[in-house]
């Protein structure tokens, strides 16, 4: 039972499971709650409308359903954190939120939100730099920090865990990846001018990046990788002083990339992979040969998003394919399981001159690429050096799981699955991928553990398995030693082992109980329904005895003639069996 006046309630990291209780709406003084990293489920209650003087609402990494309610716009008007991270809320963000005038922290990720993101979105930044931290509340705060309750809450920015009680004061942050968000980038979100740190990444967003994002002059972190953007980076990134983490990767970019100012201490080419028409420094792609093919790459997507779910019968024909590329569109179903019959015949045909209706194959190949491990290969300088070049199926909405008969294409060098919507684990299989160099499953929702069988692809330079629900200890030996950045592992909060820096104790008892307590409830219902079964099927054995005299007269009869039987042949046994006791 709780008490009557409770200030601040942190019960994070503990495996607690049912739902929030509608009496804690009674505690009209909570200040505090933090319900993050346990097994809730449910809704949120309607009753913490009433929990008003909220200064801090952190229910991350639980099984929280349902829509967000309004109501935490209209009600919780002190909030100055909202985080809702890693659970499976549904609908659109309620605009009601841009009324949360000290609101500082915003976490949504990690959710199944769709809709847009809404252009009321700029006015919270006014509000809250006007208004500022509430007065009676800083105090308080610094006197929860000393005693260490602040000291449990946590936010993402830049990858990287941070603490709360550090970040109140100084900074601002919006987190909405991870969901089904589509439209454009509102040019709204220019307005937000005291932000620090932004994510939209792994959403359906179209459109251009706004111009105006150059206005958020105090932002340090820019995250809008894996959607579906396209035109060029908008040269106003590089007036932003303060930032220093970009991600654009594995969008439709183009263009050559700002390289002025701010953009010049920017210099690491992943920020940029996934973009096969970006040109110019720091990728290794000529802007001249970029600028050139980046038509072509455009009338190909939109041939492809017409393909419906009969292509696998007609691919798997295609006994010399070298280069199966099918990224960026809109292709939905499953990975069929007969592309693992896919024959990756040797060599090139001698008696076909690589010549198409469209016209000689040798003089145009210059202008063909195909993407592996994020930069743009020419297809003439590939065909006669690989079996199997690649497969890629990134950036479409690709479901179900990951056939184990994808480990049959075992002299294909290049798998980008990347940026789908993916579930399952990584099958085992893979590990017979020999000739495998490029393995990219980033940004799905894969689950279980990295399969130990990955150490033994020799060949294996380029791995991505980012935001994904993989869990476990890293595998390490063999050729897994050499992909020791980190980076390939972020998004998965229950992996752990170098080269990330999460040990694996915690990690492994938070990730263990889960499975036991779910086990436990698969087993507890399997009992029950066992045992109602036999009630049931009892009682409805003797209703029918009941209605029926019929059937009761024989059922009877039937026992009775049993037990006769039996009875007699007991006798006899045992007359036998005292005979020959006496012979002897």
């Amino acid at each position: 039972m709780l008490q009557d006046q409770l200030f601040v309630l942190d019960t994070m990291n503990n495996n607690l499971s049912g739902q929030i209780p509608a009496s804690l709406g009674k505690q009209t003084d909570l200040s505090i709650l933090n319900l993050r990293n346990n097994s809730l489920s449910g809704e949120i209650p309607s009753s913490l409308q009433y929990c008003t003087e909220l200064i801090i609402l952190d229910l991350g990494y639980n099984n929280f359903s349902g829509t967000i309610p309004e109501w935490i716009g209209q009600n919780l008007s002190v909030l100055m954190v909202l985080s809702l991270r890693s659970n499976a809320f549904l609908g659109s963000i309620p605009s009601e939120i841009v009324r949360l005038g000290y609101l500082r922290i915003l976490d949504l990720s990690h959710n199944n939100l769709s809709g847009t993101i809404p252009r009321s979105i700029g006015k919270l930044s006014s509000t809250a730099l006007e208004k500022g931290i509430p007065k009676d509340y800083i105090q308080y705060l610094e006197d929860e920090s000393d005693e260490g309750l602040m000291g449990s809450l946590y936010f993402v920015v830049k990858g990287e865990t941070r603490d709360y009680a550090k970040l109140l004061y100084l900074f601002e942050s919006i987190d909405l990846s991870c969901n089904n968000l589509y439209g454009e980038i509102p040019d709204e979100i220019g307005d937000l001018q005291a932000l620090q740190n932004l994510n939209l990444s792994m959403n359906l967003l179209i459109g251009h990046i706004p111009d105006q994002i150059g206005m958020m002059h105090e932002l340090e972190s820019l995250d809008v990788a894996m959607n579906n953007l396209s035109g060029t980076i908008p040269q106003s990134l590089a007036t932003l002083n303060y930032l220093s983490h970009l991600n654009v990767s594995y969008n439709n970019l183009s263009g050559k990339i700002p390289s002025e100012y701010q953009l010049q201490t920017l210099d690491d080419p992943s920020i940029y992979i996934g973009n096969p028409y970006l040109c110019g420094p720091p990728t290794t792609q000529s802007c001249s040969i970029n600028e050139a093919t980046s038509a072509s790459g455009s009338l190909r997507n939109a041939y492809f998003s017409t393909i419906d779910s009969m292509y696998d019968r007609l691919i798997t024909q295609l006994g010399y394919l070298r280069a199966l590329d099918l990224s960026h569109n809109n292709l939905s179903g499953i990975i069929p399981r007969s592309i693992g019959k896919l024959s990756w015949k040797k060599g090139v045909p001698t008696d076909h001159k690589l010549v198409s209706k469209y016209g000689s194959f040798e003089v145009s190949a210059g202008t063909v690429y195909l993407v592996i491990k994020g930069e743009a290969r020419e297809y003439s300088k590939l065909l006669y050096l690989s079996d199997g070049i690649g497969i890629d199926l990134s950036c479409n909405h690709l479901n179900g799981e990951i056939p184990d008969e994808i480990g049959d294409l075992q002299a294909l060098h290049n798998l980008n699955l990347s940026m789908n919507h993916l579930t399952g684990h990584i099958p085992d299989q893979i590990g017979k991928m020999h000739a495998l160099e490029s393995l990219d499953v980033a940004m799905n929702m894969l689950s279980g553990a990295i399969p130990q069988s990955l150490a033994a692809l020799n060949s294996l330079s380029h791995l991505n398995v980012s935001y994904n629900n993989l869990s476990g200890k890293i595998p390490s030996g063999y050729q897994l030693q050499t992909l020791d950045d980190p980076s390939i592992y972020i998004g998965n909060p229950y992996l752990c082992g170098p080269p990330t820096t999460q040990s694996c104790s915690t990690n492994e008892t938070i990730h263990v109980f889960s499975n036991g307590h779910q086990d436990r409830f698969e087993r507890l219902w399997l009992y029950i329904g066992v045992v109602l079964g036999f009630i049931m099927g009892f009682w409805i054995f003797c209703g029918v005895l009941l209605l029926s005299r019929s059937l009761r007269n024989a059922y009877f009869s039937a026992i009775d003639r049993t037990y006769d039987r039996l009875y007699v042949a007991v006798a006899l046994t045992l007359i036998r069996l005292r005979r020959r006791c006496g012979e002897m």
